[in-house]
């Protein structure tokens, strides 16, 4: 045998287990008739409603905490489960948006549904016990106000939806006035510079120019914390592995900033005006002044760059030709800084060929003249110097003089097994060719790159002006011209995340259309949402921030979030209608009754978001754009819902389906 209950039942239920045996009062009065529709208010939460039905002169705790629950029991189920069906598609997000924001899905889905179960449940049961009987409080001024406005907004529809549409074409304006990045530049406090000198540069010009560069710096940047300098190419090639360039004609020199709120000056200011001092210093052809926010390190490494523009083709001089004329386009985009291509120029090159069968008559492997010839031009540790306590390496390698040309290393003396000297002319031939000095693939045709770095323009308008430019470029024919880097992550990241706001908006339509078992009414709840992407669009572009990944977060949260006000409006106004109002009497008191409510939900997620839209500590550039944009949707949809969705209420629901929740009465078990 088994029983099925109602959620008011549980509700009712729940609220008996505080009640005091004692109390010869019933919970909840007999009377039939239904009360009058200001005595039955309504909250985006059963804990609102019931203090209301406390302050209005409810019969006991036990009755305004039953009716108080029942009432909001199916609006709040609404809400929640809005709400889920935004956050929950989060779960299964792929790439690098997946990876941020997947844990936050999970977690957020896990507590609004704790939250669900405790406001229909706990809190009932928390209010009868705890709370008592308050003197009668009629409507406020506030409420008063409000429903003579909102009467004037049912009886003038057509100007009011007019403002509505200019609000939402303001909307649409600002949307395409704000820029674009895939994650906010944060201020980390650390500056990379990479300068390059010609390829056939000496070590020793490229320590000089180091130096310099260095005394630059220290006269510029009193900000700095700490600095480091790498010249050369480490003996293991270790750089060259992780991304970095290497060569004696290459120096990579880092700095790290004081704590941002020590400093007047940004990093990225610091980085602007050294890039003009840098270019000064003379001996370098190539230069890179950037800062490298956390993000980027975490996921493209500390060389990457934010604007990358890759020319693939299975020419090599095609593709070489087609990257320098992209090179020069890019050049003249507003904002580019620091431009560069990833071929690099040809270098001279000794090539050894080893006659195997002529080197193993001697007894000579390939492996052991390889190592000599390596000891002889770059040179092989011969033995350690003591001094004071410090061991210092010993190499050894031919003389400058010695390894000119070809013939000099024809002339290294190779030792045969058995003390025998060879010549290592006799088992190879030296040769001096012209050869690249990397060559990159991608998808199996060569590729030549252009990375360059921005100041002062988003990653978006840039690659706009970009694409304007390579328009009329005329490459030759066979290549593929597409952007990489952050623009390639930007547009798969958008993509997904535009596929999860039409996602949420379908889930949020059919579980209001399952709710209200009508496909009117969750029309008219939903007519806030484009209203608050509108707001928060409006909100982004008054605060010049850009539209990235965090921003877009926040937009489709809007998705479940805006509509619960307007559930709550529109239910208890069912609710009304039900119990014999006309649709317009219920909508102006279905507005008046929620009011409070709604102002109390606005207010206080806008105040908790305040801090973080506001904040300026390390790393703030991160979530301030997640918070301008929730602030900014959900002010202009709160007024929207409080004006604009009653008056469309009045246009569609006058046919729509009425399905009223009626309280019944309780005394409790017998």
């Amino acid at each position: 045998m088994y029983y099925q209950f109602s959620q008011g039942q549980i509700v009712k239920s729940c609220a008996y287990i505080f009640r005091r045996n004692s109390d010869p009062q019933p919970w909840i009065s007999g009377q039939k008739s239904p009360p009058t529709p200001r005595s039955v208010p309504t909250g985006p939460e059963p804990r609102e409603n019931i203090t209301r039905h406390l302050d209005e002169g409810a019969a006991s705790p036990a009755d305004a905490a039953v009716r108080g629950a029942s009432e909001v029991a199916l609006a709040v189920s609404a809400s929640t489960l809005t709400t889920v069906a935004v956050f929950l598609p989060l779960v299964f997000l792929g790439g690098i948006a997946g990876i941020l924001f997947g844990q936050l899905g999970i977690l957020v889905t896990l507590t609004l549904l704790a939250s669900l179960l405790i406001s229909l449940t706990l809190t009932p049961m928390a209010a009868a016990k705890f709370l008592r009987p308050a003197r009668a409080r009629p409507p406020g001024r506030l409420e008063h106000a409000y429903g003579r406005a909102l009467g004037w907004m049912l009886g003038h529809r057509g100007l009011t939806l007019a403002a509505a549409g200019s609000l939402l074409a303001l909307g649409v304006g600002a949307a395409r006035g704000v820029g674009s990045e895939f994650m906010p530049l944060t201020d980390s406090g650390e500056l990379e510079i990479n300068a390059e000198l010609p390829a056939d540069a000496r070590l020793e010009e490229t320590a000089a120019v180091a130096a310099e560069l260095a005394r630059l710096f220290q006269e510029a940047v009193p900000e700095a914390r700490s600095t480091y300098a790498v010249v050369g190419q480490s003996r293991q090639g270790i750089a060259t592995a992780v991304g970095f360039e290497e060569g004696n004609h290459v120096i990579r020199f880092g700095a790290e900033l004081s704590d941002k709120g020590e400093r007047a000056r940004s990093v990225a200011e610091v980085a602007e005006d050294l890039r003009g001092r840098f270019r000064e210093v003379p001996g370098v052809e190539k230069l890179s002044v950037r800062t490298v926010a956390a993000a980027q390190k975490i996921f493209f490494g500390a060389g990457a760059k934010p604007l990358v523009v890759e020319v693939l083709g299975g020419d090599p001089e095609g593709v070489a030709e087609g990257g320098r004329r992209v090179l020069e386009a890019v050049r003249g985009v507003a904002g580019v800084r620091d431009p560069a291509l990833s071929l690099r120029p040809s270098k001279a090159e000794w090539q050894v060929r080893v006659d195997r069968e002529r080197a193993a008559r001697l007894g000579l492997p390939v492996a052991a003249i390889a190592r000599e010839v390596r000891a002889a031009l770059f040179g092989a540790e011969a033995t350690r110097y003591r001094d004071a306590g410090d061991d210092y390496d010993v190499f050894l390698r031919l003389r400058p003089e010695d390894r000119r040309d070809p013939a000099d290393l024809e002339a290294l003396r190779l030792r045969a097994p058995g003390g025998v000297g060879v010549r290592l002319g006799d088992v190879a031939t030296v040769t001096a060719d012209e050869v690249p000095l990397q060559i990159d693939r991608k998808n199996q045709q060569r590729v030549a790159t252009v990375a360059a770095d921005l100041a002062g323009r988003s990653l978006g308008e840039a690659v706009a002006d970009v694409e304007r430019a390579l328009a009329g470029l005329g490459l030759p024919e066979g290549l593929t011209v597409q952007f990489g880097g952050d623009a390639r992550e930007k547009a798969e990241a958008f993509r997904d995340l535009l596929g999860l706001l039409a996602l949420g908006a379908v889930l949020v339509f059919m579980v209001m259309a399952a709710q209200f078992e009508s496909l009117v009414i969750p029309f008219v709840i939903f007519f806030s949402v484009p209203f608050a992407l509108a707001g928060a669009f409006l909100a982004l572009a008054a605060t010049g921030t850009p539209l990235s990944l965090m921003s877009f977060i926040g937009v489709i949260m809007l998705v479940g979030v805006v509509v619960n006000n307007a559930i709550v409006l529109v239910d208890y106004a069912i609710q009304l209608r039900s119990r014999g109002l006309a649709l317009a009497a219920a909508l102006v008191e279905a507005g008046r009754a929620r009011l409070r409510p709604v102002l109390m939900t606005t207010l206080t997620t806008v105040f908790g978001l305040l801090p973080m839209a506001v904040s300026r500590q390390t790393g703030h550039e991160m979530w301030n754009p997640l918070a301008i944009a929730v602030i900014g949707g959900l002010v202009l949809s709160t007024f929207v819902t409080l004006g604009v969705v009653p008056v469309m209420g009045s246009l569609l629901m006058g046919r729509a389906k009425v399905r009223g929740t009626e309280v019944q009465s309780f005394a409790g078990p017998r």
